[in-house]
């Protein structure tokens, strides 16, 4: 214990040390043996170097300053021609959130969805990128500044808590619209409610007056539409419909010649042989 409490003093005092993974640690103990002793060590350490320790982190390695891997954003390139455009030919990818930050991926639409099986099951979808949310954990996508320029899009499940992310989400793209997560679309679908799992409540500024009333359909512990909701057959043909049609108005002024408005229109017509 004392060889690694000198480790991190030798950090805080020598500028432009380089710090290494919690498991990485240059001392003869095994790899676990910090991360077992993570309450003794942190107490040991705020007795020692109290001002190198950053108390406002919510992680261990975090409060001590160490490494810790990078988060990963999915992503999936829904348009077959902007995949195929790209240096590395990938549809799908994940990327580290200091990459995706700067990622400017092609297309002028993002949908942004709350659940992983939603994401992976999108349809093709004329210049548009599809972005995992992974649910609260949306505030990953805060720093890309590249979405504000951007149609966004954020279809989460129909309960307390999609909307209390779509709160979230709008923080960082006030513009973001939601997809199937209206009045309409619950009374649609009232016989697939499920009991959804309650959340504390939250101030929603960010959502509109139509979302607020909607959110109060829930109280702590009532049934929501929850994610079991989007699996079944019968709203799945109409879920893929929306999501399809949403990229249409850009997609329709962004090439106006009447070859591509042919070809859009048969396409349209496809999606409605399917539906």
């Amino acid at each position: 214990m004392v060889l690694v409490a000198w480790y991190f003093f030798y950090l805080a005092v020598t500028p432009g040390a380089e710090p290494c993974y919690v498991r990485e640690l240059p001392l003869p103990v095994h790899t676990k043996f910090v991360e077992e002793h993570e309450a003794v060590l942190t107490a040991l350490l705020r007795q020692l170097i109290p001002t190198y320790l950053n108390e406002a982190s919510r992680t261990f390695a975090a409060r001590l300053r160490l490494r810790e891997p990078e988060p990963l954003v999915y992503v999936r390139v829904l348009d077959p021609q902007l995949s195929a455009g790209l240096s590395f030919g990938l549809s799908e990818f994940m990327v580290p959130l200091s990459k995706f930050q700067d990622l400017q991926p092609p297309g002028h639409t993002v949908l942004i969805t709350e659940n992983k099986i939603t994401f992976l099951t999108l349809p093709a979808l004329a210049g548009a990128v599809a972005v995992w949310g992974q649910g609260f954990a949306v505030g990953l996508v805060e720093h890309a500044a590249w979405l504000q320029a951007r149609q966004v899009f954020y279809w989460g499940d129909l309960d307390a808590a999609g909307l209390q992310i779509l709160n979230r989400l709008r923080r960082y793209c006030p513009a973001a619209r939601p997809l199937l997560m209206d009045a309409a679309t619950l009374a649609q679908y009232q016989q697939f409610q499920v009991r959804a799992t309650p959340v504390a409540a939250a101030v929603l500024q960010h959502l509109t007056p139509a979302e607020q009333a909607l959110s109060t359909t829930w109280p702590t512990t009532t049934c929501g539409w929850s994610r079991s909701a989007f699996r079944r057959r019968p709203c799945w043909p109409r879920c893929k419909w929306r999501a399809r049609t949403c990229c249409l108005p850009i997609a329709w002024t962004a090439k106006s010649n009447p070859l591509f408005c042919l070809a859009l229109l048969r396409q349209l017509f496809q999606w409605l042989v399917e539906l």
